[in-house]
């Protein structure tokens, strides 16, 4: 009869022994899941922190970039001009250097006009 008690005291420990290892094999997965859900949510953050840097980084080189095209259109406007008011005042004292040669003809044709003084005696 011995032998029994033995056997129900290790029978109705065996269930025990089973339970307490699935309540401690249920705390250390619910510990893990806890713990890979923490490191999910810091992955995540730290993702959206990177794209926010990432965002404020593209938009300052945008801006940046910007404003060196806009200095370059207006240095090459600047340029243009530049070069139009030069080619200008290159025509305009030409036009009047040839038009200068014209000047003596053309006053005397005027005085000629006026006094009608036609074969440009007086």
């Amino acid at each position: 009869m011995k032998k029994k008690k033995n056997t129900e005291a290790i029978d109705i420990e065996q269930p025990q022994k089973s339970l307490e290892r699935i309540i401690k094999t249920e705390m250390q997965v619910a510990q893990e899941i806890s713990s890979a859900k923490e490191k999910a949510d810091l992955a995540i953050n730290t993702a959206r922190d990177e794209v926010g840097n990432i965002k404020e980084i593209i938009l300052k080189n945008a801006r940046e970039e910007r404003e060196r095209m806009l200095a370059d259109g207006i240095d090459e406007a600047n340029r243009k001009a530049q070069k139009d008011i030069k080619s200008a005042q290159q025509s305009s004292a030409h036009f009047f250097e040839k038009g200068r040669k014209f000047i003596t003809d053309a006053v005397e044709d005027v005085i000629h006009i006026v006094l009608d003084d036609k074969d440009g005696s007086k």
